[in-house]
């Protein structure tokens, strides 16, 4: 969604004319490119917050997990890999996170106990927040640099690993990058390699117990 829509609607060129960052998206650019309604555009960060907390809190994972997102909502740009903040910005977040840790925090009305706020939440929120609501004070960057291992197993999400690894090919298909050009362990390219073959991404854990299920029929066989 970002770099089919969002970037030909806001990406901000460079020298050569092409696009190099673009403006954080916020609700308001659901609205517009989804042509949602006005309730659905401000509560879709709160309905997503909502159901990501559930996973993680074990009460939707069952349902969750199987259902695929086509649309965006809450936080558009999450799992990223790498920011920035100036010094600026920095001292405002410090700020409003003394003046008000439930900045921090999150509770929902099942949940025993508070959770975490990821950064890649707060960080967006509260630095828009503090310059008047101007979303251009907070840009992503169109060109990675960074990308997330094949299958590198998520704490608190690991049900999406091979979403994060989707999202990662799409990035090196921006950038006319693929897995051959990054640096990878050996365990990670033989995921990869079967990933090509069967369709597939498998987990570590599932890649060692192939290995170890292999060793043994070698072994059985002699």
């Amino acid at each position: 969604w970002v770099f089919d829509t969002h970037k030909p609607k806001y990406g901000i060129p460079g020298e050569d004319g092409r696009a190099k960052i673009v403006p954080f998206p916020i609700p308001q650019d659901f609205e517009s490119n989804l042509d949602v309604d006005e309730t659905a555009a401000t509560t879709a960060e709160s309905k997503i917050d909502n159901i990501q907390h559930k996973q993680e809190d074990g009460e939707a994972k069952e349902n969750g997990a199987s259902r695929a997102h086509t649309k965006p909502g809450g936080t558009a740009v999450w799992g990223a890999y790498a920011y920035w903040i100036s010094k600026e910005a920095h001292r405002h977040l410090l700020k409003q996170l003394r003046n008000d840790v439930g900045a921090l925090l999150w509770k929902g009305k099942r949940m025993r106990a508070y959770a975490v706020k990821p950064v890649d939440k707060i960080i967006p929120r509260q630095i828009i927040k503090a310059y008047n609501n101007n979303r251009n004070v907070v840009q992503i960057s169109l060109a990675p640099s960074f990308f997330r291992a094949p299958m590198l197993t998520s704490k608190i999400h690991s049900q999406w690993d091979p979403e994060f690894c989707k999202s990662t090919e799409y990035q090196l298909g921006q950038t006319e990058l693929g897995w051959d050009r990054l640096w990878l362990t050996q365990d990670e390219r033989e995921i990869v390699n079967r990933r090509e073959e069967t369709g597939e991404w498998i987990t570590q854990g599932r890649l060692v117990e192939m290995k170890a299920t292999s060793d043994k029929s070698e072994e059985n066989h002699e």
